[in-house]
């Protein structure tokens, strides 16, 4: 009898564990296929704004990782660095044409600084500190882009992509790996927001030259909402700490609902852009 009640109780432990896992495989499964579906549609589009063949090799070699991915969530982290190689590789294709222009009219710039844009992705064990850091790097590739292109901008998202590597770098000093990669993780999908809402801003600003204020203003306040859906994911790091697994997984899934609809929206200015030329 005393065996069977330790069987009973083992059962509804093991059932409730794994329907815990599932709950966490079911978020990691909804997070891939949020980042996926939108940037998929992204790599077919980028050569609107650079159509070279090395950038088609690019695009071609992005949309090929893409569709390698296991939106199961199994293999969550594998995963997640072939999206980043993906942003990479879509943003190396679209800097491709402005860095031979840089590099033609005397500038600061050569193709083996854009070369290391590039990301590839994991086939090992991914280590934490290595996937916050080439999550990191898939934002640069966006900044780079900026670069590039010689854009005003820039320097403001220098700065703040600076400014966040020496913030993780603490992180991962001063806790441990598993509980730094969720904080260094917030706050690269906050640097991502930031930086992505510009490059949105700036190619709807350039679509809409002499837009009534109104239709400008009511377009900045999409932009807005979405940053404030960014603002309900905690930036205190004992709060984050704090959370729950559930908890956390629910922020990243938040977070990539608002990537995924700001992907949207680049998508969209992208295609307006081809229509004006």
């Amino acid at each position: 009898m005393k065996n069977s009640f330790i069987l009973f109780i083992f059962l509804i432990a093991f059932t409730s564990y794994s329907a815990q896992n599932e709950n966490y495989l079911k978020e990691k499964s909804l997070i891939l296929k949020n980042k996926y579906e939108t940037l998929k549609k992204f790599s077919e589009i980028a050569n609107i704004i650079d159509s070279d063949s090395e950038s088609y090799w690019a695009y071609k070699y992005a949309d090929s990782t893409l569709t390698t991915i296991d939106k199961s969530g199994k293999n969550y982290y594998k995963d997640l660095t072939k999206i980043y190689s993906a942003y990479s590789h879509i943003f190396y294709g679209m800097s491709y044409t402005r860095t031979v222009m840089s590099i033609s009219r005397g500038g600061d710039y050569s193709l083996e600084e854009l070369n290391k844009t590039i990301i590839k992705p994991f086939n090992k064990t991914v280590d934490l500190p290595n996937l916050s850091e080439t999550e990191l790097k898939s934002i640069y590739s966006i900044i780079n882009f900026y670069k590039v292109s010689r854009m005003q901008r820039y320097n403001n998202m220098n700065d703040l992509f600076k400014k966040n590597i020496l913030k993780n770098e603490s992180i991962f000093k001063n806790a441990s790996k598993e509980q730094a990669y969720k904080i260094a993780s917030f706050n690269n999908k906050k640097l991502f927001f930031m930086i992505f809402a510009g490059l949105i801003i700036d190619i709807y600003t350039l679509n809409n030259k002499g837009v009534d204020d109104t239709i400008y203003n009511n377009y900045m306040q999409n932009i807005l909402k979405l940053g404030e859906k960014m603002d309900e994911i905690p930036s205190d790091n004992t709060k984050i700490m704090n959370l729950k697994e559930s908890e956390y997984y629910l922020y990243l899934l938040k977070s990539s609902e608002v990537q995924k609809s700001m992907l949207k929206l680049l998508i969209n200015e992208i295609n307006v852009l081809q229509k004006r030329n």
